[in-house]
């Protein structure tokens, strides 16, 4: 039986034992108690944990077909990605939870050498990435999901776009 998790307080020093050993990897969710994007990251750098805190913080939504594509970046790092569609959100029943859970977000990264959380923050999110979010949502649920197209069309626009690329053409941003 997978384990499931309900999220909704998040600590340094919490940890998630699935994530002990995984590749680097970014998840963008949606549950009952709001947005959740996960970082899992080999030995964060304590100058990489910092960038979280960073004033410089932004979140951008980039639409392509059956696919909310999420940008973030933190200080001086990198745009990093989380491809996103509610078919996958397990942990959240729609339609009650877009109404409360798309206008903040909880950032949570890991050190996948020891499954510890090692920076979290729950911040708000403009009005307009909120609205967006839903629409997107609202427009993704009533699709029929297909895992093999969704899983193809993911790897399409990771060989076509740099991260860059997909944050230059998003439809709003929000700073976090």
């Amino acid at each position: 039986m997978k384990k499931v998790y309900v999220y909704t307080d998040f600590f340094v020093g919490q940890v998630f034992p699935e994530t002990i050993g995984r590749n680097d990897c970014n998840q963008f969710d949606i549950t009952n108690g709001g947005a959740v994007l996960f970082m899992t990251v080999k030995s964060p750098t304590t100058h990489e944990i910092e960038q979280f805190s960073s004033k410089n913080r932004s979140i951008r939504m980039t639409c392509f077909p059956d696919c909310l594509w999420m940008t973030f970046k933190f200080g001086d790092l990198e745009w990093n990605e989380a491809p996103y569609t509610p078919h996958l959100s397990k942990g959240a029943t729609f339609p009650p939870a877009i109404h409360t859970a798309c206008d903040h977000i909880s950032i949570v990264l890991i050190d996948s050498v020891d499954g510890k959380v090692k920076y979290c923050d729950t911040v708000g999110l403009s009005p307009e990435l909120t609205a967006a979010l839903k629409t997107g949502i609202s427009m993704l649920l009533p699709l029929d999901f297909n895992r093999e197209e969704y899983d193809a069309l993911l790897d399409y626009v990771q060989m076509h776009y740099s991260t860059k690329q997909i944050a230059d053409n998003a439809i709003v941003e929000s700073s976090l």
